[in-house]
């Protein structure tokens, strides 16, 4: 995530760290603004000269300013987090389709070959005579069912898939001809 979303990161991370560090002081400000209000209650009942309030604002402007960049800090660390974790999310799965669109059916298989079985040979020979007349009612291109490879050597449904990306076997690609 550093390599790709640094920017992202790290500014989000920044804002946290200010907004951490604010939390930290604000009690330390609060604690003198708390020895100003007692002291400016102290000189008052024993009718002496309070506390210049100058020093009693600045310490309620630098609590309140501390506090509003501590709520900025801390929203714009959850956002930046959002929208990092989206954007991950967005590129893992984006990575992940195009890898499955990739591979074929028989790699998926992990490369074996198809089965030499009765049902097997019996799904082969229907799909060569199915290849050579074309399935009954249907007019499809040249040069395969659905739309398939053209070649004396093509495999419909090996890899190509139809329009729509899904990768189809030979006997589902011979039986939705047929249905």
């Amino acid at each position: 995530m550093h390599e790709t979303y640094f920017r992202e990161f790290w500014i989000g991370g920044a804002c946290h760290l200010v907004a951490s560090l604010l939390q930290a002081v604000s009690p330390f400000i609060l604690r003198f603004l708390i020895q100003f209000a007692t002291d400016a209650y102290i000189a008052n009942l024993q009718q002496l000269p309070p506390p210049h309030i100058g020093a009693g604002l600045g310490l309620v402007f630098g609590v309140t300013v501390m506090q509003i960049i501590q709520s900025l800090g801390v929203n714009h660390f959850i956002y930046k987090g959002m929208v990092v974790g989206g954007m991950t999310r967005a590129s893992l799965i984006s990575m992940i389709y195009e890898k499955s669109m990739v591979i074929s059916g028989r790699a998926k298989a992990g490369g074996a070959e198809p089965p030499d079985t009765p049902a097997a040979r019996a799904a082969e020979k229907i799909v060569k005579n199915a290849k050579k007349r074309g399935p009954p009612g249907i007019k499809g291109p040249p040069g395969g069912i659905g739309g398939g490879p053209a070649g004396p050597n093509a495999v419909a449904g090996d890899g190509t898939g139809w329009g729509n990306g899904r990768v189809v076997s030979r006997v589902q690609l011979v039986q939705s001809s047929y249905t």
